[in-house]
């Protein structure tokens, strides 16, 4: 996994602690405490996933409006319905609720890195069939017209 990857979490062990599993996975993170940080960062540099806990939600508005491709994923210690559903109004593509294992992390990663991929590949096959709609344009004359000697030789002259 070589994601970019920007962690906004205020809580230093686990900032820590993430940065080094992220690290070993093999992505190239970023950390930063506070929002305004992150907003910092996010100005300055091209993040493939952002990961911040439930108070990061206006880092993803943020997001939102910027129209940046950067993928959220929001973790948070009070699993109830109504934040879930916050975070997801927010852009969150994903929630993670505390305590989790780094396996459960690495999971929701691969899943945004395989959903970031098809939205790659959609783009270029969408590019493709752009460029060769744009190569062989239809004939000037209307379809119609390109069918009418056709249609002389299908019906004889008495029935069409």
């Amino acid at each position: 996994m070589e994601e970019q990857i920007l962690v906004i979490e205020d809580e230093e062990t686990l900032r820590n602690n993430l940065a080094t599993f992220l690290e070993r996975l093999g992505c190239t993170v970023t950390t930063v405490a506070t929002g305004e940080q992150a907003l910092c960062a996010l100005s300055e540099h091209t993040f493939d996933v952002l990961i911040t806990d439930i108070d990061g939600l206006q880092i993803l508005k943020q997001l939102q409006s910027w129209s940046l491709e950067t993928t959220p994923l929001v973790m948070t210690a009070f699993g109830s319905m109504e934040s879930a559903i916050d975070a997801f109004q927010c852009g969150a593509h994903d929630y993670l609720l505390k305590p989790f294992t780094f396996e459960d992390l690495e999971q929701k990663l691969n899943n945004i890195s395989a959903h970031r991929e098809l939205i790659r590949e959609n783009r270029q096959l969408r590019a493709q069939i752009h460029a060769t709609v744009q190569t062989t344009a239809l004939p000037t004359r209307s379809i119609s017209a390109a069918l009418l000697p056709t249609r002389s030789v299908v019906c004889p002259r008495g029935l069409a």
